[in-house]
């Protein structure tokens, strides 16, 4: 019985659920979900505009055209999408703009989780009063327009990668 599944296997049958492990079988899960692909392609896009870019066009980003000549040049080869008010190449700022907001949002997110997680499990192991303190407080949190007050506490802590980070985290987790 063994000998003939086998050889109905070499045959070309498809596979069962049974023959993948666990990656193989979301990864085909994966490839067959169009939306997911898509979203896996822009992902992958990105990644190498942002980190494989800066390899191939060498502009700095914060180079400025001397004169009226390089304000608003519009796009040639010197300058492929032209360049600002300040006379800087848009390409090179996209490049390190891209690279700062992906560390931005991947330190955020997985800050947040942490935070998040921790008041989860401290909530859910002590229980009792301080489940409904903790519980109380997120719901508070959740109930703050929180892009105005981004908006207002950046200002108030300036400038800098950390502190965009840190009032992501402390209104996002």
């Amino acid at each position: 019985m063994a000998e003939k599944a086998i050889e109905a296997k070499k045959k070309g049958q498809k596979k069962s659920s049974e023959d993948y492990t666990y990656v193989g079988m979301v990864f085909h899960r994966l490839t067959r979900h169009k939306l997911a692909m898509v979203g896996a392609f822009m992902l992958i896009f990105i990644l190498l505009f942002v980190f494989v870019g800066p390899l191939i066009w060498r502009a700095n980003p914060n180079t400025q055209i001397e004169g009226l000549g390089g304000l608003f040049n519009p796009a040639s080869r010197a300058h492929p999408l032209g360049t600002d008010d300040y006379g800087r190449d848009v390409l090179a700022r996209m490049f390190f703009g891209g690279r700062i907001s992906l560390f931005i949002g991947f330190i955020s997110a997985i800050s947040s989780t942490l935070v998040g997680a921790l008041v989860g499990l401290v909530a859910g192991y002590y229980g009792g009063w301080s489940d409904n303190i903790l519980m109380r407080f997120t719901d508070a949190m959740l109930s703050i327009p929180t892009f105005p007050l981004l908006i207002a506490l950046a200002s108030v802590l300036g400038k800098g990668v950390w502190q965009i980070i840190l009032v992501i985290v402390v209104f996002g987790w």
